[in-house]
């Protein structure tokens, strides 16, 4: 991850760690993922 100049294991990690919290939802599969907020409503 070039961009955070970070390893890709470790933007994994972090990503991965925020889906299982429930904060953001992963969308697609492979090279297509991409992840969203996740905002409740009220």
């Amino acid at each position: 991850m070039q961009l955070l100049n970070i390893q890709k294991t470790k933007a994994h990690e972090i990503l991965s760690h925020l889906v299982d919290k429930g904060l953001i939802e992963r969308k697609g599969r492979s090279r297509g993922t991409y992840y969203v907020l996740k905002i409740e409503k009220e």
